[in-house]
């Protein structure tokens, strides 16, 4: 289930593709002056499916559910996409999973753990090997954590982080 409530938009796309697909196959073969092999029918699926799923480069949406003045205890609570005000988290893993941006404001944090996960354990870990790089990466990585902590600087030529 956990798979299905993460990946329900892929999920749809590809139901919808594949059924477009059978349709524009089922239309064809209404047409009698044209003939289709059977084994172009997975192509188009698949060919329907990656310009659907091109189209709509951005799943999810960039507006954060808001959860304010909630406490949470000793559980694990996914960040990704919330904006969390004036909360409470004691013992609370607070899990990062890098597909959404999130924010914390006001809350009070005891005995809590930051848990990178997925795409962002992935960020962090690549980092962590270019930092460990003695051949000229680990300048590189270096920067990025400089960038981090003083988002300001106009010698940044890496990404760009919200002025907050």
């Amino acid at each position: 289930m956990e798979f299905i409530r993460l990946h329900s938009t892929e999920l749809w796309i590809g139901g919808i593709g594949s059924f477009a697909a059978s349709l524009l196959f089922w239309l064809f073969k209404k047409i009698k002056n044209i003939k289709i092999p059977i084994w172009t029918v997975p192509i188009i699926i698949f060919l329907t499916y990656i310009i659907i799923l091109a189209s709509s480069s951005n799943f999810k949406s960039d507006e954060l559910e808001v959860i304010a003045k909630k406490k949470f205890g000793t559980e694990r609570v996914i960040l990704d996409g919330k904006s969390f005000i004036n909360c409470t988290f004691d013992r609370t893993d607070l899990i990062f999973n890098g597909e959404q941006l999130f924010s914390i404001e006001g809350c009070q944090l005891r005995n809590t753990r930051l848990v990178f996960d997925k795409y962002s354990n992935l960020t962090i870990q690549q980092l962590h090997i270019l930092y460990k790089d003695k051949d000229g990466f680990s300048k590189h990585a270096k920067d990025v954590i400089q960038h981090i902590i003083n988002p300001n600087n106009p010698d940044s030529k890496y990404f760009n982080l919200p002025n907050k």
